[in-house]
């Protein structure tokens, strides 16, 4: 129960402040824990961080493995996993300003969960498009390339509508965002 405090007041205090303006000292008296306690789950103010992406990494890993067992148009399933990104953003917006604004912050590269997060979720894009490819479903185009672009895209448009605009209508976002990536791969 510590452990989900923790995260939950650093994601609190993390979007508030940014990663560089955040300390275990504000985490531990926010959560109302010692500093001591922090240090019992996590080894530093990074690992904290990196449970963080890891654990959202993981459920949007999950959720497009699940994905690859549904029939239907492979470039549907890019719909589907922007409804549940979405979905999840909207869960937590204080989680929704961490993941736009730490995944992009050159001194956290090397997180293993960051890392997960921003380099591996591409590659699931990129199977997506392979098998479209496959089928004859969509343009034959750099399914690498085209699954980091299509994965920068969706992290670059949040970021900006999250942190330089404020403006946080998710389902205009997500809709937006849906018909580009069908405009640009199709055939």
């Amino acid at each position: 129960m510590k452990k989900e405090q923790i995260l939950k007041t650093s994601i609190e205090i993390l979007a508030e402040r940014g990663y560089a303006n955040t300390t275990t000292r504000m985490i531990s008296e926010k959560a109302g824990i010692a500093v001591g306690s922090i240090y019992t789950h996590f080894k530093s103010k990074e690992a904290i961080l990196d449970e963080i992406f890891l654990s959202e990494y993981e459920k949007r890993a999950t959720y497009l493995k699940s994905l690859k067992k549904i029939q239907g148009r492979q470039i549907d399933k890019f719909d589907r996993f922007l409804d549940f990104h979405f979905m999840e953003l909207d869960i937590n917006r204080d989680l929704m300003m961490v993941l736009a604004r730490e995944s992009g912050n050159p001194e956290l590269q090397d997180l293993d969960g960051v890392q997960k997060f921003v380099h591996q979720l591409p590659d699931f894009f990129k199977t997506i498009l392979d098998e479209a490819i496959e089928i004859g479903e969509i343009r034959p185009l750099n399914t690498t390339l085209t699954g980091k672009i299509i994965f920068s895209t969706i992290r670059g448009t949040v970021f900006d509508s999250v942190i330089r605009t404020k403006d946080l209508d998710l389902d205009d976002i997500k809709k937006e965002l849906q018909a580009f990536i069908k405009n640009a791969i199709q055939i």
